[in-house]
This record gives C-alpha cells, structure tokens and sequence, in this order.
C-alpha cells in the first residue's frame, strides 16, 4: 500500500512540475490531461486485483482463452474436512452400540465441482463386535474383521 501511495505521489508530483514548466496555453492542457490519466491509471490498477478475487476464472494471456482456477488445494481440504467429520461419526455410532471404538476407518470421498460425495466407508472392528458394530452402522459403512488387532480407537 506504501508502494502504490509512493508512486500515485511521484505522479502527480511529475504531471504537477511539468504543467508548470510547459508555459501555459494549448501544451498546458495536454501535460495536465496526460499527469491526470498516469494518476487515473495508478489508482485504478489496485481495483484489477480486487476483481480477480471476486471472479471464478481468470484470461490465459498466451492462447487468449479463459481457463478455470486450480481448485486442487481447495478440493483437498474440504476432503480432509468431510473425511474427518465421516470417522467421528461413523466412530460414535459405533461407540454408542458396542463401547468400542473402531480400529481403522477407510473412506472413499471424492470432490466435484460443488459437489462432495462419499462413495464407501469401510469400518474395522474386533471380530466379536462385527454384528453390533453392523446393526448400529445399518449400511451406512461396511464393516470388516481387523484382523485381531485389538481397539487402537
């Protein structure tokens, strides 16, 4: 913010000294009209960045075309948000059925456009809690033998 105030300021600052050194008439109104739109130019260039915030897709200079932003980051948090929310709650329906927690939780999630979309979840279990774990899941996740691993919750 410092820079841009810095050069607005040396800009008309310049138009300024040079309105005085052309000597009046005609030139005058041009050097003015010139220092004015350098100043106009400096202060609109901040607003190109407001706007690129406020758009969803933004010109490729070298092919001239539009492409959309990379959204990969974005998509991968909210993977890990929906896949740490999915576990909690596939864990507490299995803790308030059986009194233990799951061993393992595996979940398929995938990130389309606006779209999050879980296509399975797996839950691991001691195998002696595979039925109560089953009936309090009801088929919302699959669940499977942990191979005698023990509750690693």
């Amino acid at each position: 913010m410092r820079e841009w105030f810095f050069v607005l300021l040396c800009a008309s600052l310049t138009g300024g000294i040079a309105a005085v050194i052309s000597g009046g008439g005609n030139l005058e109104k041009y050097v003015r009209f010139a220092g004015a739109a350098v100043c106009l130019l400096i202060m609109v260039i901040p607003l190109k960045n407001v706007a690129a915030v406020f758009t969803a897709r933004t010109a490729d200079v070298f092919d001239g075309g539009i492409s959309a932003y990379d959204c990969s980051a974005a998509n991968s948090a909210i993977k890990a948000a929906a896949e740490s929310d999915v576990k909690e709650y596939v864990n507490s329906l299995v803790y308030a059925e059986t009194g233990i927690m799951c061993t393992d939780i595996r979940i398929e999630i995938s990130v389309t456009g606006e779209s999050v979309t879980v296509e399975s979840i797996t839950a691991f279990v001691p195998d002696e809690y595979i039925p109560a774990a089953g009936k309090a899941l009801d088929g919302i996740a699959e669940v499977v033998s942990d191979g005698n691993k023990g509750n690693g919750g």
